[in-house]
């Protein structure tokens, strides 16, 4: 039996209990409520989803026990009402209450503030962390819509075919282009007529398409109907986000003439160079036919010489005589269409000013393409003050826009394309250099060989070929090497501009040279023999030479010529060469080149200067016997470089 204080001190601790209790109901629905508010974000409700569910259900278990400590109280309350007796009564007399119940409800109340306690460490950490989250999101938006505004491109947000929001530039290119109309230039073939009036209708109608499509992104091309302008645009769906298409519009007008211009370029180089191998075609045809009419025409000529031949068989000399002569006209007119505009004479050119108006052509369809393409590639150069040289502009112009197109496609993964030069004696060396994966070992012999590329389908072959010609024709030269380091060198010398000298013309003699020791060299074997047989008619001593190696090794012997006659195009080593050599080794001998190409070498070619003169094939007899006379008279040589005789 308890009395009547146990009683009521028993129902005071199960007041302060449910208290406690409402005290913790409170909070969690607090908290629960601002994690329900809170976590709309899809990010913070995927991290805290399991907390929330842990939440809900320790709320179930606090509501449950809330009722039951509720009836407990009231039943103590009952039951004090009940067995209440006047002050005084004895003990004896008061209600009996069940063994334990009140030891029962202490256990109960220090579970449940265990409970409290534990629930409130949860819920406090649970808020902070929301607390930390909406802070984050709130500056992702903040960052998100300065990058939104601030952009060059145009953006917007698409949702069930609206535009929900888009930045200013997005605003300032519809209202640009409105009333226009697009129209999509990789539309399929029921879509060939579909165009669209402003740059707004055109996202919210292509949005709507890609998202019905069950694409998640697709990117489209248009063209101004009135206009040369052309947009892309990127759309994307966005993930977790019900029907919205984010939308990326860039103006393409630049980039798409840019690229219109480099077309046009390699086109046009690309015609150019053809013309150009068909014109190498019939030069070396022309070549062939001089030097067969040469050695038919000197041969002739002895037969001439001959009295008796000449009394019987006159008319048929003077008639195969003329035949010859109408075929050199027919291959000099032959040799007139292979001629390309560089016959025309060179010009002074500012070689550091040429180099940076091919960069300027390049550096949009260059640089400005890589960057789009997420792979940068610059063009840096180091080009102190260059001398003039002697070349044609655009010639020039196109060797270094070729090597700076193929320096980037050497670099896929991007990089820097560098252009050096100097000075170096006489001569201007540009190099360019990439950083791509070089030149395979194995064709660095064959980079300049017409038709040849590592391309596939996508090269021609004839740009390092033209620039092979271009420099060639200059009396420049062309290299090809990989650098240590990785990528490729291509090196480029020119010529540097002097002025022309006047040649002065040959003397005329109609006096018999004295015997004098002569040179002819010529990889064709009946030319050599047929210019041999008149000069030894003449008296003179006449030693030959098939290839310019032959020749230069009998001059290292040591012997010494009063006159070399040299034919151009041979294999192993030209014509140009072997002059460059002999004025090396023998500085006083005159030589003259004799050649079926004399009509394609420019009057101001800077390789004449290594010549006395430049004679055409076929060439009479009667002007190698004045061409001795001149060379070897006794008054001494008199022929000047830079000389063009007839033939």
């Amino acid at each position: 039996m308890l009395p009547h204080a146990t009683f009521e001190a028993g129902s005071a601790n199960v007041e302060a209990t449910c208290g406690a209790r409402r005290n913790v109901r409170r909070t969690s629905e607090s908290a629960r409520a601002s994690i329900c508010f809170d976590i709309s974000d899809s990010h913070a409700h995927h991290s805290l989803g399991p907390l929330v569910d842990h939440f809900a259900r320790e709320s179930i278990i606090l509501a449950r026990e809330d009722e039951l400590l509720g009836n407990l109280k009231r039943r103590a309350k009952s039951g004090v009402k009940r067995n209440a007796k006047p002050f005084g009564l004895g003990a004896s007399s008061a209600h009996k209450l069940p063994s334990g119940t009140f030891a029962r409800g202490a256990v109960e109340r220090a579970d449940l503030s265990r409970r409290h306690a534990r629930l409130r460490r949860k819920y406090t950490a649970t808020v902070q962390e929301l607390d930390a989250l909406n802070r984050k999101g709130n500056i992702e938006f903040q960052l998100g819509w300065w990058a939104l505004q601030s952009t060059s491109a145009a953006l917007a947000v698409v949702q069930n075919g609206i535009i929900v929001i888009c930045n200013a530039k997005f605003h300032a290119l519809n209202q640009q282009t409105s009333g226009i109309g697009w129209r999509r230039l990789d539309a399929t073939s029921d879509e060939i007529d579909a165009q669209f009036p402003t740059l707004w209708t055109l996202v919210c109608r292509e949005a709507s398409v890609m998202f019905a499509s069950g694409a998640d992104s697709a990117t489209r091309t248009y063209q101004n109907v009135a206009k040369d302008e052309y947009l892309e645009a990127d759309f994307q769906r966005l993930m977790g986000v019900p029907a919205q298409v984010a939308v990326l519009v860039r103006d393409l007008t630049d980039r798409v003439r840019s690229e219109r211009e480099l077309d046009q370029a390699r086109q046009s180089l690309l015609r150019q160079e053809r013309i150009r191998a068909i014109g190498e075609l019939a030069s070396g045809v022309a070549h062939d036919l001089n030097n067969t009419l040469h050695a038919m025409g000197l041969r002739l000529s002895l037969i001439e010489q001959d009295a008796l031949c000449q009394a019987e068989q006159g008319d048929n000399i003077r008639a195969l005589s003329r035949i010859i002569n109408d075929a050199a006209v027919v291959v000099g007119r032959l040799q007139e269409f292979a001629r390309q505009p560089h016959d025309r004479p060179l010009e002074s050119v500012d070689l550091g000013a040429t180099i940076r108006e091919a960069i300027e052509i390049v550096r949009t369809g260059i640089e400005g393409q890589s960057s789009l393409d997420g792979v940068p590639i610059g063009i840096r150069t180091e080009l102190p003050p260059l001398p003039e040289v002697r070349a044609f502009a655009s010639d020039l112009l196109h060797v270094i826009v070729n090597l700076l197109l193929n320096a980037r496609d050497a670099m896929p993964s991007g990089g820097i394309i560098q252009i050096e030069g100097e000075q170096r004696n006489d001569k201007a060396i540009i190099r360019v250099l990439d950083e791509g994966g070089g030149i395979p070992p194995e064709d660095l012999g064959k980079v300049f060989d017409p038709f040849f590329t590592t391309k596939g389908s996508r090269g021609t072959g004839l740009g390092l070929s033209m620039a092979h010609g271009v420099l060639t024709r200059l009396g420049g030269e062309i290299s090809a090497e990989n650098r240590p380091e990785g990528g490729a060198c291509f090196t480029l010398s020119f010529p540097i501009a002097t002025e022309a000298s006047t040649p002065r013309p040959v003397r005329r003699s109609s006096q018999p040279p004295s015997p004098h020791r002569i040179l002819l060299i010529d990889d064709d074997p009946d030319s050599l023999e047929a210019t041999k047989m008149v000069m030894q008619l003449d008296g003179q001593h006449v030693d030959v030479a098939l290839n310019g190696a032959l020749a230069l090794d009998q001059l290292r012997s040591g012997l010494h010529y009063d006159l070399i006659l040299c034919d151009l195009g041979m294999p192993g080593m030209t014509g140009w060469h072997v002059a460059r050599e002999i004025r090396t080794l023998s500085p006083r001998t005159p030589v003259y080149m004799l050649t079926g190409w004399a009509q394609q070498i420019a009057e101001e070619d800077p390789r004449r200067r290594w010549v006395r003169g430049v004679l055409i094939k076929p060439m009479k007899l009667e002007d190698l016997r004045e061409l001795l006379a001149a060379t070897l008279g006794v008054e001494g040589h008199t022929g000047q470089p830079g000389t063009t005789l007839p033939g």
